[in-house]
């Protein structure tokens, strides 16, 4: 059981259907997006600014991981970030 919400999930709480890297992997992202979270909210980013870029984050990493598909090709060329952030 998590002690707090801002924490990675105990070593031993694993859900179901899910390998020991997929667990170690969803633990390691938590704490990662535990802290980002609480960078945003202390900085006043609204959620939906830092769903935003967390979402471009993924359509241009998948970009740069297969750089021939022509669907992250075209998400990535349409993708634009929220002037909100500020991030261009």
């Amino acid at each position: 059981m998590k002690s707090s919400d801002d924490e990675a999930p105990a070593a031993g709480e694993q859900a179901p259907g899910t390998g020991p890297e997929q667990q170690a992997l969803h633990e390691a992202l938590a704490g990662l997006l535990a802290s980002v979270a609480r960078l945003g909210v202390a900085r006043g980013l609204p959620c939906a600014a830092a769903e935003e870029m967390l979402r471009l984050a993924f359509v241009h990493a998948a970009a740069r991981a297969h750089p021939g598909c022509p669907s992250t090709a075209r998400s990535a060329a349409s993708a634009q970030p929220p002037a909100s952030t500020g991030v261009r």
